[in-house]
């Protein structure tokens, strides 16, 4: 409850992904708070740790995925290794969610208590658009809420899980007597869509329908589906009326459409041209821009791509056949709760496995069009939680490993210390977020700080902590005019495009190389930057 309430409340960041929003850093933090809860209770109870088998396809995929990482580029290896760690300890939370002793009633009570986090990001969404709604801090942008996600997309897919939990309670017969539960159950399924259609996001929409279609052919009777029906619709309806008669209005997809486009048939020539090792884990951005660069095309009309938008693209870009056959083994452990849960419903009625996994389908299809994992915590946290209890509720105990007694306390202990480690480096990268934030609004001018804070801090947004670090010196060398500083600077923006495609770093390094001399590198970069943006007038010789 302290989490999903904690999730509602906005924290002033200055965007990016990862590490570098607070709300992540709290969601990861109260991830490592339950895997630390579960293996004390695990070592206080002295009960053995369980390993399912779709567990241990996740295990064996999430270590395929890491061999990229022994072949990639130095100075790639930082980047590629977080997102791998990232996957890593998704894979520990997964184990830990499977040991959760629940009932069938607390598996009820898990989902209406996601269902009641919905529906709060919804109401308070609606809440914004009006007047009264000014105290919300959620960001806006030209009358479009984004929710305290700060992306529309995320926020959308959130709430179409939110109609699978809706759909699932109201059409489930164990909950039909339940007329409390129900009711809210309904307020949602009117709700939540009128909010889909409000902020406008194709993946939301099109999430949103499968799932509802899935649950409508599977579970309820034909009373429940037809009145289901006829809320979805009601507030359906809502939402296009308050799209079209209030200053939201049609959002144009058509740009992001063409940039999408490009990224994909791009990867995809990139997967061509190195099937079997990919480009190198952690290199995505730089590979993507300069291949492109290759090839004549520019970031021109589609901007600097740090993703495809498309998991296996990016893993197939990145880690070629080796990651791909690390997705697919993950694939194989997903297939191997689904087919179990599909059992339960077709020959002992239990539509409760299934049913999890159908709820947590607008996640894994985002994945197909951005990187929602990468983005918000929470929502990894939501595919992992109910796919765990999906897995042990339609699993067979008898191929399942009870791991003995003596190994179960070596693991007892990693999955101690690991979740501790876990929630100090996330207590650390948010208290270190606010504070770069704040020295980010106030122009850069006065890093002072950042001198009080630990080095082991600082490793936690290291990239960021660097480039604000650099950006001062720069800044301080237009006070003291020390050329030291620009070295500094130099040989940092150097390195950093070798990793990223920044078009001010560029324009900064070419001016200092210029400014010292240097006429053959000046002239090695400035190409590069006119090629990559060849609508910027800061690049005419």
């Amino acid at each position: 409850m302290f989490w999903l309430t904690g999730s509602l409340f906005f924290i002033p960041n200055s965007g990016g992904y990862g590490l570098s929003l607070p709300q992540n850093c709290f969601s990861w933090a109260m991830m490592g708070g339950l895997m630390f809860a579960v293996s004390l209770s695990q070592i206080r109870k002295k009960q053995p740790w369980i390993i399912t088998p779709a567990l241990r396809w996740f295990a064996t995929g999430i270590v395929i995925l890491a061999l990229p990482l022994l072949y990639t580029r130095p100075e790639w290896l930082f980047n590629g290794g977080l997102y791998w760690a990232g996957a890593a300890v998704g894979l520990l939370f997964y184990l830990s969610c499977v040991q959760l002793k629940l009932s069938r009633n607390g598996v009820y009570a898990l989902i209406f208590l996601w269902l009641l986090a919905c529906m709060a990001h919804a109401l308070l969404i609606l809440l914004q658009l009006t007047p009264a709604g000014e105290w919300i801090a959620w960001p806006v942008q030209n009358n479009r809420p984004y929710g305290v996600f700060q992306q529309v997309n995320l926020l959308a897919t959130f709430l179409a899980c939110g109609i699978g939990l809706a759909l699932f309670l109201f059409l489930v017969p164990e909950n039909l007597k339940n007329k409390r539960k129900r009711f809210f159950a309904a307020f949602a399924l009117f709700v939540l869509p009128c909010v889909l259609v409000i902020i406008q996001s194709r993946i939301g929409w099109v999430s949103a329908i499968i799932t509802t279609v899935i649950m409508l052919i599977l579970m309820g009777s034909v009373r429940g589906k037809c009145h289901s029906v006829i809320l979805l619709l009601l507030g359906t309806a809502a939402g296009w009326w308050c799209k079209n008669y209030t200053l939201i209005g049609e959002v144009n997809h058509s740009s992001s459409n063409n940039a999408r486009l490009e990224a994909i048939k791009s990867s995809w020539e990139m997967i061509q041209q190195r099937p079997w090792t990919g480009w190198g884990a952690g290199g995505f951005e730089y590979a993507f821009q300069h291949f492109r660069l290759i090839q004549g095309k520019s970031t021109e009309g589609i901007g600097v791509f740090t993703h495809p938008h498309n998991e296996f693209l990016f893993w197939g870009v990145e880690g070629g056949a080796v990651a791909l056959g690390g997705l697919l083994l993950i694939i194989i452990g997903g297939i191997k709760i689904v087919i179990p849960a599909w059992h339960r419903y077709r020959h002992e009625h239990n539509s409760l496995p299934l049913a999890l996994c159908i709820i947590i389908l607008p996640i894994l299809l985002h994945t197909q069009t951005e990187y929602p994992f990468g983005l918000s915590a929470l929502h990894f946290a939501l595919c992992l939680l109910l796919l765990a209890q999906a897995d042990k509720l339609s699993g067979i105990s008898s191929v399942n490993i009870s791991v003995s007694r003596p190994v179960s306390n070596v693991l007892s202990g990693i999955m101690m210390v690991i979740p501790a480690i876990v929630i100090v480096w996330m207590c650390s990268a948010f208290r270190l977020g606010l504070i770069l934030t704040d020295t980010e609004r106030r122009g850069m001018q006065d890093i002072k700080v950042l001198a009080s804070v630990p080095d082991i801090i600082l490793i936690t947004q290291y990239e960021r902590v660097e480039f604000d670090l650099s950006l001062n010196k720069l800044m301080h060398y237009n006070q003291t005019r020390d050329p030291q500083l620009l070295d500094c600077y130099r040989l940092w923006a150097e390195k950093y495009l070798k990793i990223h495609t920044d078009k001010n770093v560029y324009i900064s390094l070419i001016m200092i190389m210029n400014y010292q001399g240097r006429t053959i590198e000046r002239n090695y970069y400035l190409s590069q930057a006119q090629k990559l943006f060849p609508q910027e007038n800061e690049f005419v010789r």
